[in-house]
């Protein structure tokens, strides 16, 4: 391919982006950047676009940059789009957007799921900070009484020994996030080199149930796959320390819920929950709403909405270093793909 804004002939950009949320993901400097080098076709979300459009604007298309509410890029699509050559996915999972032919036929294929890394792993440090020093107890307790009550545990997070459940991304900001605190981390991730575990600091774990003995802190950072579903056990809340903490903001599917409200109506253990399964949010019977030990939040970990935009910068950055012929970090393989959730 020419490099683009050297010829007459420019590359073609379809964005797939809906429109009621296009300046949440890609802001107008970042637009400019686009359509200075490229032709843009702006068809919108599932629900703005029809199927024949969308196969008509793919025709010749070079490039596609998808996001949440995208139309489905098929097979079918994939085949009749003999230019296309990259994806670029403004948000994280791929596989509800982009068929795995994608990867198959040789098209890049990239997401923003670094750029949403740093917001989940922002909200696991929330959790952890707001955990250790009891804010929601003192909350619910202390204000509607009009005076303090102290009969709260309070614990600082430095030096405290954290277990993570995956090292994807998510997990080394996790890492990057925690290190003023000095903390000690295991981590559990049979997808981990010993050697990068080394490089990285920390110390692997072959036994889950080991690390949920021994950590202070257990994190939640694994994908969805055949392997994962139900991971957590009852055993593994078993195991923890009076007092510890669970967090999952990665999927509520890698958790047993039925050990999980046992182990929460038991009292044992703090629970954090940005992601809850069978549904979100939980069924207004669930006992976890009521319960003094158990945090809950709607799914907001990621990108908070004032730093969406970083999602469309980073995707069209990284399009237009791969038009420039250089080299661009987090393309997706197979392996990957089929590991995501």
């Amino acid at each position: 391919m020419q490099q683009p804004g050297t010829s007459e002939t420019r590359p073609v950009v379809v964005l797939l982006i809906p429109h009621r949320q296009f300046r949440e993901i890609v802001d107008e400097e970042t637009e400019s950047r686009l359509r200075a080098v490229a032709t843009v076709r702006d068809l919108g979300g599932s629900d703005e676009v029809t199927p024949a459009a969308l196969a008509e604007a793919l025709a010749d298309a070079d490039a596609v940059i998808t996001s949440w509410g995208s139309p489905y890029l098929s097979r079918e699509l994939i085949e009749a789009a003999p230019r296309l050559r990259f994806i670029g996915h403004a948000a994280g999972s791929i596989k509800p957007y982009i068929d795995v032919y994608a990867l198959e036929k040789g098209v890049t294929v990239i997401n923003a799921a670094r750029v949403m890394a740093r917001g989940v792993a922002e909200m696991t440090l929330l959790f952890a900070l707001a955990s250790l020093r009891s804010l929601i107890p003192f909350q619910c307790k202390n204000k509607p009484a009009h005076r303090w009550d102290r009969n709260w545990p309070i614990e600082g997070l430095f030096f405290q020994r954290v277990g993570l459940v995956g090292l994807g991304q998510v997990g080394r900001y996790v890492l990057e996030l925690f290190a003023p605190f000095q903390c000690r981390f295991q981590v559990y991730d049979p997808y981990l080199p010993a050697g990068e575990a080394a490089r990285l600091g920390v110390e692997k774990c072959d036994d889950l149930g080991e690390l949920f003995a021994t950590s202070r802190i257990v994190s939640l950072h694994a994908a969805v796959t055949d392997e994962t579903i139900g991971m957590i056990r009852r055993e593994h809340f078993e195991r923890m320390q009076p007092g510890a903490i669970f967090i999952n903001t990665a999927r509520g599917r890698l958790v047993d819920y039925a050990a999980l409200v046992e182990a929460a109506v038991s009292g044992r253990i703090q629970i954090c929950l940005d992601v809850t399964d069978p549904h979100e949010p939980l069924p207004p019977d669930s006992p976890l709403w009521d319960l003094p030990n158990v945090m809950i939040t709607p799914h907001i970990a990621g990108p908070t909405p004032d730093r969406r935009v970083d999602m469309g910068q980073d995707v069209v950055a990284r399009l237009l270093r791969f038009w420039r012929g250089e080299p661009i970090e987090g393309v997706i393989t197979l392996e990957q793909y089929y590991r995501m959730a």
